[in-house]
């Protein structure tokens, strides 16, 4: 359900908010570049903000030693801790509850103005560039840095549209952390705020413009490296010896921003002159949030009630059931339709995994299951983890049977998980949009089992169709 169902709400054309899912995360991030030139009030001088910020950590950082001993270094280390800000419902996660403090974070934004400072930069000209000093600063920490530096501003837009609807918004005072940074104490304030309340997690919640949010950031180490070897290629191969660009990792682009630091300057004013838009909601070709949407209203209006599980045996019947619920309601239930686009292109397979997490989240909180998911969706060895306590674990798999790496993942990915979470069940779904594909999957429950021999585990295949025009489970009964 989102914000706007909940409380009633039909958006008009004054109402330029994102409608945020109140069950989950959307995976959607706050792009600075889009933030810097919106011409949104109170978002006018936000970017001005962060950039004072970075100028002042920076300062700090020229005048301290690295080391646990200096007191400046322990005031930086404390004031860049940027924790998820929950209250949006963004981001990776798959409930709203956050990500802890970010201490581990505040690290990689530490290495991040020390390097740009050892490359000669005692400032920097956007504070995306922390980013090209650091591996472990991407979309998701550039959007956290961003929403705690200007959270303030999230609060006044966000009080703004409570007024505008105060006779349907309920609200209650909630704690905020990280509202306002003291310059003169360097120590980060919070405040009692009056927010509208997620019925879902009975937290306050934030607002924030659709003309700020994007899938990626503009900035990135991918862009600037897209724009080097466009660009200065011929010297990237000559002092770098890269023959293609796939061979440059993350740790071999913090070396050339190092280097040429003069090329970022140029990026910048290079990416600056571009045209930029938000990412488009309502057409969501990437199926980030309309599919997520509809999914969790279909799981809401069509419950399905289990025995909680009280053993591995059990825990396995209710997964398989939850499961088997997610295959009906794609195959019979038209939520094939969620996975694909107006023009009769397919999502890709970010698409399925939410709609998955959406149809099943509710049916595991109401058996005391948790689901995990991987932070980088898709990308990881596996995608989710169904478990309750300490031994009932299963593993999930969800595939496209057109992805390229998609024998990978039965013979490889998943077992090879399984191993090291010491997991004995693991479920590979695979999800076909043609006739052909589900033929070249035939072979799949051969493999499985020849697979779970090998590996001493058990490995079931799932094939789901999602080829289009298909009859739904009620027209099929007339």
């Amino acid at each position: 359900m989102t914000f706007s169902e909940h409380y009633g709400i039909t958006p008009t054309s004054k109402d330029d908010w994102f409608d945020p899912i109140l069950q989950t995360d959307t995976l959607l991030f706050i792009d600075p570049l889009l933030l810097s030139n919106n011409g949104i009030k109170p978002f006018l001088r936000s970017y001005e903000e962060i950039m004072e910020f970075f100028k002042n950590a920076f300062e700090i950082a020229a005048k301290s030693e690295r080391k646990n001993s200096d007191l400046f270094f322990k005031k930086l280390n404390n004031m860049l801790l940027f924790p998820e800000v929950e209250e949006l419902c963004l981001g990776y996660s798959t409930s709203t509850k956050g990500a802890g403090s970010g201490r581990g974070f505040s690290q990689d934004i530490l290495n991040g103005i020390y390097n740009s400072i050892e490359a000669g930069l005692n400032n920097i000209d956007r504070f995306e560039n922390i980013g090209l000093f650091s591996t472990g600063i991407g979309r998701d920490r550039i959007s956290d840095i961003t929403a705690n530096i200007i959270k303030s501003d999230l609060i006044n837009y966000t009080q703004t549209i409570i007024k505008r609807y105060s006779d349907k918004i309920t609200t209650k005072k909630f704690p905020v952390r990280n509202t306002k940074f003291n310059m003169k104490t360097l120590v980060w304030e919070k405040e009692i705020v009056e927010l509208p309340i997620n019925p879902y997690n009975n937290k306050g919640l934030l607002l924030c413009p659709k003309k700020i949010l994007n899938i990626d950031s503009y900035m990135s180490k991918e862009s600037f490296l897209d724009y080097v070897w466009d660009n200065q290629n011929s010297d990237v191969r000559d002092e770098f010896s890269f023959a293609i660009k796939s061979e440059i990792d993350k740790k071999s682009i913090i070396s050339i921003a190092k280097k040429h630091t003069d090329w970022i300057s140029l990026y910048n004013k290079f990416m600056i002159s571009r045209d930029f838009s938000s990412y488009d909601i309502e057409k969501d070709i990437l199926g980030i949030y309309q599919p997520s949407k509809a999914s969790f209203n279909y799981g809401e209006e069509n419950p399905i009630s289990f025995n909680e599980p009280h053993n591995q045996k059990t825990f396995d019947y209710v997964v398989s059931d939850i499961i088997n619920y997610f295959t009906n309601y794609i195959e019979n239930n038209s939520g094939y339709k969620l996975l694909w686009n107006d023009d009769k292109t397919a999502k890709k397979e970010e698409a399925a995994q939410l709609i998955f997490v959406a149809l099943t989240k509710s049916l595991c909180k109401a058996n005391n299951i948790d689901l995990n998911r991987e932070n980088n969706l898709g990308s990881g060895p596996v995608d989710f983890k169904f478990s309750q306590g300490y031994k009932n674990k299963v593993l999930i798999e969800v595939k496209l049977a057109k992805n390229n790496r998609f024998w990978d993942g039965v013979r490889l990915q998943l077992p090879k998980y399984m191993q090291a979470e010491e997991i004995d069940k693991g479920y590979f779904l695979v999800i076909c949009y043609s006739e052909k594909e589900i033929e070249k999957v035939k072979e799949l429950q051969k493999i499985s089992k020849q697979v779970s021999k090998e590996q001493r585990k058990e490995i079931i295949p799932i094939i789901v169709d999602a080829t289009p025009d298909k009859k739904s489970a009620s027209k099929l009964k007339e």
